[in-house]
């Protein structure tokens, strides 16, 4: 049986593909302090450039570059005169897949993601906060609700002397 597709390639493309209007540009890809940090401990300017777009791809839209993808020139050049590199450097990092793994990798566990689908840990802090919030939450809706009383451990009464009534 074939899956049917529920969106179509206009509508894959709006949410899969980098955006190239100068807003989005800006409103998506603008890099903080702490990403300058983080690209400036990259070595070259490739891998500097690659690294940045790398993250820049996987806040929006949400995802890794492919392998033999290539990210729009808008964005390259945007994120690129935030660095001070040439754009023509994501061309060297593009060319050596190692990379662009490796700095996939990084980003994903730095950013928190995980593909769809992975099953969490139980020790996982997202699933022990999520947890929580539920049980917070279907707390408060129980409110006025009767809650069973908590078991308590028995306590031992001093024993009594037993008396015999003399018949």
């Amino acid at each position: 049986m074939t899956r049917r597709q529920q969106l179509t390639e206009v509508q894959l493309a709006a949410l899969y593909d980098a955006p190239a209007e100068q807003r989005e540009l800006v409103r998506h890809y603008t890099l903080s302090d702490a990403d300058l940090a983080a690209v400036g401990r990259c070595r070259g300017d490739h891998n500097r450039l690659g690294f940045a777009v790398m993250l820049s791809y996987l806040r929006h839209p949400r995802r890794p570059i492919r392998a033999g993808e290539r990210p729009p020139a808008a964005l390259v050049k945007f994120v690129a005169e935030q660095i001070d590199v040439l754009p023509e450097a994501l061309d060297e990092y593009l060319r050596f897949d190692q990379n662009r793994r490796r700095h996939s990798t990084e980003l994903q566990e730095r950013l928190r993601l995980r593909p769809y689908g992975r099953m969490a840990e139980p020790d996982d802090t997202n699933v022990v906060d999520l947890m929580s919030a539920l049980r917070a939450s279907l707390g408060a809706k129980d409110k006025g609700a009767a809650k069973p009383a908590a078991k308590e451990k028995p306590t031992k009464a001093p024993a009594k002397a037993k008396t015999r009534k003399a018949s």
